[in-house]
């Protein structure tokens, strides 16, 4: 039996000073970067793409999220009961106990709430980032894999092994609604959120095909037939296009204005985890791990447009608001590719104090968390 219940909050402990350093940039527009082995964050200044310096979060962070309206970066280390808050406008942690040790984290698109998860236990927190104080939490769901808030940031959507469904949560409450049936046959593995919110994509644990969901009608559409290992459907930034790589046949399909019958078919390689669209939707950018490079493709001539060699594996990046650049973590090289989408080419690596593998900035698409 689904239960929902309110938390009162645990704890949190005094400020304490974030800034290791004087070397600051402005928050609203830096490149923040979490470093594998260190309990900090590295700071790029987008304007030089240089090494600004380097935020004390507190933790050595398994995830770190932005909440970019109020100036907050959150880490989670998966080993505690607790999340940190960074205030990036005055240079303090604040640690908020919880009951559960969280090991994802997401925030909503209005950055006043965040969710924190056990994705084994399948236990939720609802976190109000203003007042750092909880609002609810959720027990007793399936094991988690992924979860999205809405484009309003009214709900949450949690993706894990309800077989064919995907379960609904009201933000302000923890209240458990209607699930949404995906009309595919497994559980969820991934989810994606169109950026006008009126699509989510998921990937089902058995694969062959991607489901297509409106939440505002709480059905499915018929699904995007696939190969039998895609990974997740990246929807493009302006939502005009779906990307979806398949892992097995080393292939993108690129669905342009839902016309899925002309979708294009094209040779890419296996190893993709992460699709990028930039400059004015016109670029998609597709990481490979297996060939250590970024595979180019012209979406609107929907074809091939080359590739840029990688020094290592690149972890999640962001791609600049304005669409131009693509800042990509190489853990294993030390450093931070940036690519100019306009021009098609990596135009500077930037050496980090660790091993990169994460970057998060302000107002940034390309990986909808």
């Amino acid at each position: 039996m689904m239960r929902v219940f309110a938390l009162a909050l645990l704890g949190c402990l005094a400020a304490a000073p974030a800034w290791a350093n004087e070397d600051t940039v402005d928050p609203t527009r830096a490149v923040f970067v979490s470093l594998a082995d260190q309990p900090a964050v590295a700071v790029i200044d987008p304007d030089t793409d240089r090494l600004a310096g380097r935020i004390d979060i507190g933790l050595v962070p398994r995830q770190i999220e932005l909440a970019s309206s109020i100036g907050k970066l959150l880490a989670i280390d998966g080993q505690g009961p607790r999340v940190n808050i960074v205030d990036l406008n005055v240079g303090t942690i604040r640690t908020v106990s919880l009951d559960l040790v969280p090991d994802r984290l997401t925030v909503t698109p209005d950055g006043l709430t965040a969710a924190l998860a056990n994705t084994g236990s399948g236990r939720v927190v609802l976190l109000d980032l203003l007042r750092r104080r909880i609002l609810a939490g959720v027990s007793d769901l399936p094991a988690l894999h992924d979860m999205v808030f809405s484009a309003d940031s009214a709900s949450l959507y949690l993706a894990g092994d309800h077989q064919g469904a995907i379960d609904v949560v009201t933000a302000a409450t923890g209240r458990l609604e209607t699930a949404i049936a995906t009309g595919l046959p497994h559980g969820t593995l991934a989810l994606r959120r169109a950026p006008n919110g009126r699509r989510l994509y998921v990937q089902p644990d058995g694969g062959g095909g991607v489901g297509v969901l409106d939440p505002g009608r709480s059905g499915a559409l018929d699904p995007i037939p696939t190969g039998p290992a895609p990974t997740v459907a990246f929807p493009s930034a302006t939502g005009a296009y779906l990307l979806v790589a398949d892992n097995q046949l080393g292939t993108l399909t690129i669905v342009h204005d839902g016309d899925v019958p002309n979708a294009a078919v094209l040779k890419a390689s296996t190893g993709v985890e992460a699709i990028y669209s930039a400059w004015f939707d016109t670029l998609a950018l597709v990481p490979s791990a297996a060939a250590r490079a970024v595979l180019l493709y012209d979406l609107e001539a929907m074809r091939p447009a080359g590739s840029i060699d990688l020094a290592a594996a690149a972890g999640r990046g962001a791609v600049t608001p304005d669409g131009q650049k693509l800042y990509l973590p190489l853990a294993d090289a030390g450093e931070v590719a940036v690519i100019n989408a306009r021009q098609r080419r990596l135009t500077v690596s930037i050496a980090v104090p660790g091993h990169p593998f994460t970057v998060v900035l302000a107002g940034s698409y390309g990986v909808c968390h």
